[in-house]
């Protein structure tokens, strides 16, 4: 490290002296960092230290074993400290296995919480608490490229709270792991979900809720405007996604609906939905109560759009679309050049 000298000073003591300072210019304010690569811009360590809040940096070890709760929380309260308005903060996760048994991680305003690869984890496996693991709150707040661990055994702990959140807020590139409930969005609007994956941690555990749900604390209020692109709904659960509110321009693109239960798409309310889409997604039985279906509803005035996608029905009866009353209506619209059913020990439903 290269070290500034200010002006007038004429002594190592003077440095030294300067150097321990907390003021504001001083400290390490005065530290040049050596870059490792060529053609780099001269940066001291305080800029170096404002781009991240790095748990590390408050005893965090990530190494598996240690209990990092203190740590993760500390280095959470934090962000708190800067305006969202000009810095947006980042809680950064070097790579590792981060043991977490608080009572949830609440990124305040405008922050996100990121590790450095899909290897670094938050293992939660025996954290006893309710609620959510993590919180996005208001403005453009973000978990990206991380794997979230639960408890199979804790069924009040669920995975992410996205509420409130908008303008390109939402989770990206994640793993969640053995979460009954894994991703509730609320009152959010304009909001991206992309590249996750809901998995179990073994063929033993068996989760019972869904892996995302709309409006479940809010189902007065509205969601809409969501993008939902490469998300895997492919382990063993109730639903891939539960609707309990109002919704709008909800588009789902890509990944694969393959929950084992009951419906993978279903209405817990009766008020109707306008502009959802399923696009080129696969869809794979089986459903082991009531027959294999796609979507059902409580109203028959509920609808989606399934487009371009690979349908593969098992050997349960059943149908595509399912309501609770009126079953002659259609509850999804389907297209015969826009869908592709393939069988196994059943019949293909017919299509309109």
């Amino acid at each position: 490290m290269l070290f500034y000298k200010p002006w007038g000073q004429d002594t190592a003591s003077d440095v030294l002296i300067d150097l321990a300072s907390s003021e504001d210019g001083k400290g390490d304010a005065l530290i040049a960092v050596k870059q490792p690569y060529s053609d780099t811009v001269a940066r001291t360590q305080h800029d170096l230290n404002t781009d991240y809040v790095n748990v590390k940096d408050w005893g965090a070890k990530g190494d598996g074993v240690t209990d990092d709760t203190a740590a993760i929380d500390a280095a959470c309260a934090a962000l708190t400290e800067s305006s969202f308005i000009t810095n947006f903060r980042r809680l950064y996760f070097p790579h590792g296995t981060y043991i977490y048994n608080g009572a949830g991680i609440v990124l305040p305003n405008g922050s996100s919480l990121i590790g450095e690869d899909l290897f670094t984890t938050i293992d939660a496996s025996a954290n006893t608490n309710t609620g959510y693991l993590i919180t996005l709150t208001g403005f453009r707040s973000r978990v990206d490229t991380i794997a979230l661990k639960g408890n199979k055994d804790n069924l009040g702990m669920k995975g992410i709270s996205s509420y409130y959140n908008s303008d390109n807020g939402g989770v990206l590139n994640c793993i969640l792991e053995d979460f009954h409930f894994g991703l509730d969005i609320d009152k959010c609007w304009y909001s991206v979900y992309r590249n996750i994956r809901f998995r179990r941690s073994s063929s033993s555990v068996v989760l019972t809720g869904a892996h995302i749900r709309l409006g479940f604390n809010h189902p007065s209020e509205e969601v809409n405007n969501l993008e939902f692109s490469n998300v895997w709904c492919a382990e063993p659960q109730k639903h891939s996604l539960a609707i309990y509110c109002r919704i709008q321009a909800i588009k789902f693109t890509g990944g694969s609906l393959e929950t084992i239960g009951e419906a993978r798409v279903k209405f817990y309310t009766t008020i109707i939905p306008y502009d959802v889409l399923i696009d080129n997604c696969y869809v794979e039985n089986d459903i082991s109560t009531g027959g294999v279906y796609l979507i059902e509803g409580q109203s028959t005035t509920q609808s989606v759009t399934v487009k371009d996608c690979m349908l593969r029905l098992g050997s349960t009866p059943g149908s595509l679309g399912k309501t609770y009353s009126l079953l002659r209506q259609r509850l999804v619209q389907f297209s015969k050049r826009h869908i592709k059913c393939q069988q196994y020990k059943s019949l293909v439903p017919s299509l309109p």
